[in-house]
């Protein structure tokens, strides 16, 4: 979990400073490495700062559906804070 869910959010921040292009590349990295370890603790974060790369990069379909796939993951662990993010309410 440790170095997909660092990415993610280095991810984030590169996001947040406008630097989407590098952002990708890290949150694609961190996809990869959070899907090759099945741990679902890693693909939250990395799926929710996936969809909110995407949606500063103007992709707004692979942002949708990457924050859809983050909510399925938040709503199997119950993790209410980060579905609070992911949904109106």
């Amino acid at each position: 979990m440790g170095m997909a869910h660092l990415k993610s959010a280095m991810a984030m921040n590169y996001s947040l400073q406008g630097k989407s292009d590098l952002a990708l590349k890290i949150i694609k990295e961190a996809v990869q490495e959070a899907t090759e370890s099945g741990d679902i603790l890693a693909k939250q974060p990395v799926y929710t700062n996936y969809g909110v790369t995407c949606y500063y990069k103007g992709c707004l379909d692979e942002a949708e559906k990457n924050l859809k796939e983050a909510l399925a993951y938040h709503e199997k662990t119950f993790q209410a804070s980060w579905e609070r993010l992911l949904t109106d309410g």
